[in-house]
């Protein structure tokens, strides 16, 4: 959800008291350092209105270099979780990294928007982790990911991300 705030008005050209800013920011992002998508300011003396976005979308580089390492066919849906979630982009990027340590290169990391998985209304990005290991062995495996790395994460990405097993 996208709530709006009133903003301490900063390098605005001319006449800044007769400017008047409201920034959104996303409630969806993380609630110590919520994510602002744009700001809004209106010249009172002549109703002028502008905004100016807080910070450049997902870049297609990015999304190539996703591409290259994880598997998604919601391409859309992936760049606004990433776009609304900016600072999980390169923890993903490590994720992977440690991801790979345990099932070895061989295996494939899809990304899927989810939404209302725990009964909530936020938006999730599930990592199904495709491995033609015997499931048990995957288990295992997926078992060690999260006591090694991803339980020592959930303060910083709270119940943003969930890493999942995925039959091949």
């Amino acid at each position: 959800m996208i709530r709006e705030a009133q903003v301490e008005i900063k390098d605005l050209p001319t006449n800044a008291s007769d400017y008047e800013m409201t920034r959104r920011v996303d409630e969806r992002s993380n609630d110590k350092h919520p994510e602002v998508v744009a700001i809004f300011y209106s010249d009172k003396s002549n109703g002028l209105y502008s905004s100016v976005q807080s910070a450049p979308s997902i870049v297609p580089s990015l999304m190539s270099k996703f591409r290259q390492l994880f598997v998604f066919d919601q391409e859309r849906a992936i760049a606004e979780f990433l776009e609304c979630n900016r600072s999980l982009v390169d923890w993903l990027i490590q994720g992977r990294e440690v991801l790979i340590k345990h099932f070895s290169t061989d295996a494939k990391f899809v990304l899927k928007v989810v939404k209302d998985i725990y009964g909530d209304s936020d938006t999730h990005l599930v990592v199904y982790i495709q491995t033609h290991m015997p499931v048990a062995e995957a288990m295992e495996k997926l078992d060690a990911f999260d006591n090694e790395w991803f339980f020592d994460q959930i303060d910083i990405i709270g119940n943003k991300v969930i890493f999942n097993l995925a039959p091949v």
